[in-house]
């Protein structure tokens, strides 16, 4: 049995800026793809910043930010330049620090944002471009409020 994999495999890559002290600030990795290509970013330390995917000129794909110590900050979904599906950042120590949902953009559903030490912070509800609380937590866990009645 044989199996083919077609996918968009790296033809070169292209230094857009360099930092005043010679490391790549900005490249851009075409692909076989016409007007498809990665967009990375890189700190002046030549710590990579964030790697992205550009598709007529626009975010188009997963998009991934780092902290200048190389540790994941966030993780993007991009559709046609807007910020649309899960959206995930981290606290620097790698635990979640928010978790939501956007499509073209806006918040909607369900989003939480954590503590640093992993425990929820406040549960919101993004409905009708309004945006809801539906539970505040203390650093133990511990709800110090309720869903609001108003739903």
């Amino acid at each position: 049995m044989i199996f083919s994999f077609i996918s968009c495999t790296t033809k070169n890559k292209k230094v857009i800026s360099k930092w005043p002290n010679g490391q790549i600030k900005l490249e851009e990795i075409s692909t076989d793809t016409p007007d498809v290509y990665r967009a990375r970013e890189f700190y002046e330390n030549g710590q990579l910043a964030s790697d992205s995917r550009i598709e007529n000129s626009k975010p188009n794909g997963k998009s991934v930010a780092y902290y200048k110590d190389g540790k994941l900050l966030g993780i993007t979904e991009y559709k046609d330049g807007k910020i649309n599906g899960q959206v995930l950042e981290f606290h620097r120590n790698g635990r979640l620090m928010f978790k939501g949902t956007q499509q073209n953009g806006e918040l909607v559903d369900t989003a939480i944002h954590y503590y640093q030490n992993g425990q929820p912070k406040i549960v919101l509800l993004y409905k009708a471009n309004k945006k809801i609380v539906l539970n505040k937590f203390d650093t133990s866990g511990r709800a110090i409020t309720n869903i609001d009645d108003s739903l």
